[in-house]
């Protein structure tokens, strides 16, 4: 048995673990950042944003002008 077959996706609490994740995941998130060339005015696809972390970071890191696309199932 998983571990993930324990939780109840349908009570509040499950809110509370996805909450968590960007907190594991930002460190990886960071490193991918600084791989990438960044500038203002670009348009961003973000396939598989998740809790959205990458998203908010690319948004900030290139400013209003910036269209960022967050997809995730």
């Amino acid at each position: 048995m998983h571990y993930l077959d324990d939780i109840d996706y349908a009570t509040p609490e499950f809110g509370d673990l996805y909450d968590e994740l960007p907190l594991w995941s930002a460190r990886f998130g960071l490193v991918l950042l600084d791989q990438i060339k960044l500038r203002p005015g670009i348009t961003i696809l973000d396939a598989g944003a998740g809790t959205g972390f990458l998203s908010i970071e690319l948004a900030q890191r290139c400013g209003a002008d910036t269209q960022v696309i967050a997809v995730d199932p």
